[in-house]
């Protein structure tokens, strides 16, 4: 008889080590306690706390992990919170959210005694993608640290550009293992540096010879962008694939595809927030509307120093002639992976945000 070959997940199962308990949710158990101090502290009315317990638990981790400094109606803030997280999925795209999840994955790892690979590919996911690996059932795992490694791969490999781009800025199918050994360094801060980190994950993750890195470091960004966004599905030999398709892009017209495309549109997104420019922000809108190659442009010039980002930003996209006082010449396309909602009525009319803050002399990159 032919033995059934278990599915991924199942090979966590094997092994030493105590059975966790079928039915028990960890996430759950972590956040109980933080649950129901939220709701005391700000003594949520039945309807607050009602809409709150209709939601999926990586909705509750998102209401409760957000600021919630200077509310004045906390009951209506969750609802709209709740009724946001529900429509649009969870985001912890704050500041606040970021450091709650984080110590959710610290206490996580800690109380499965995760190992360094496990704990390694988890700490470099996003937020909302570590949520989403917690809160599935542990229930039955014997082998906790191969389950979590391979819900991380199995998201690597079927995540968004902005999963890849925050997971190491990885375009590849991940192997986080060899991701993590690259030594990729500290978070980018514009779009080059994203490319670089990803440049150096796929050259480490395919093994990819001298020659090839050769004929790579003679390319333009995009050039390079192109190259290593192909996909390498079916390729037998990763550095000759490589070279070929470098000497195969020099100095043509860049041709890039869905995935370089969503690749860029996510780091973009990752640029604004790394900048502080919030989703409701003219210059957030204005760059959805830039097609691949004028979003990469605009998100390789650095923001640091700038008094005001967003103004900042938006004054380069007027310079490129897709935006003005009148507001935008192209229609514009909200940037993917967080709320999915720009204010865009503004940017279609006269906007007196960055249109005002450009007139004004609020252009200056200092």
């Amino acid at each position: 008889m032919v033995g059934v070959m278990p599915k991924e997940e199942d090979w966590g199962m094997e092994g030493g080590g105590d059975q966790i308990p079928a039915g028990d949710n960890l996430l759950q158990a972590l956040i109980i306690d933080d649950l129901r101090d939220f709701i005391a502290n700000h003594n949520l009315d039945d309807s607050a706390r009602t809409k709150l317990e209709s939601c999926t638990l990586e909705q509750q981790v998102d209401v409760i992990s957000q600021d919630s400094g200077n509310v004045r109606n906390m009951n209506a803030v969750v609802i709209s919170r709740a009724n946001k997280s529900q429509k649009q999925g969870p985001q912890f795209t704050g500041a606040k959210s970021h450091e709650y999840v984080t110590g959710l994955v610290d206490r996580f790892i800690d109380t499965l005694q995760l190992d360094e690979k496990a704990s390694a590919g988890l700490r470099a996911l996003p937020p909302k993608y570590q949520v989403s690996v917690m809160a599935r059932d542990m229930g039955g795992v014997t082998n906790p640290s191969g389950v979590v490694d391979s819900r991380v791969r199995k998201l690597l490999r079927e995540g968004d550009g902005y999963l890849q781009a925050s997971a190491g800025a990885h375009l590849g199918s991940a192997n986080m293992a060899k991701t993590q050994s690259a030594n990729l360094g500290p978070m980018p801060t514009d779009a080059t540096q994203f490319l670089e980190q990803a440049y150096q994950a796929f050259i480490t993750e395919y093994n990819i010879d001298q020659r090839a890195q050769d004929l790579v470091a003679m390319l333009m960004p995009l050039e390079k962008l192109e190259v290593i966004s192909d996909g390498m599905d079916n390729v037998w030999n990763p550095s000759g694939t490589v070279a070929s398709r470098a000497i195969k892009v020099k100095g043509r017209q860049v041709i890039l595809g869905k995935r370089a495309e969503q690749w860029i549109s996510e780091v973009a997104a990752l640029f604004c927030q790394s900048n502080g420019i919030d989703e409701t922000a003219d210059a957030w809108a204005l760059l959805g509307s830039l097609p691949a190659d004028k979003k990469f442009e605009v998100c390789s010039q650095s923001l640091a120093g700038a008094r005001n980002p967003g103004s900042v930003l938006y004054c380069r996209i007027q310079k490129l002639g897709y935006a003005g006082p009148q507001g935008m010449l192209a229609a514009p396309r909200a940037l993917p992976g967080f709320t999915r909602t720009p204010v865009l009525a503004a940017a279609l009319s006269a906007s007196a945000g960055g249109a005002a803050a450009c007139t004004s002399g609020g252009c200056g990159d200092s």
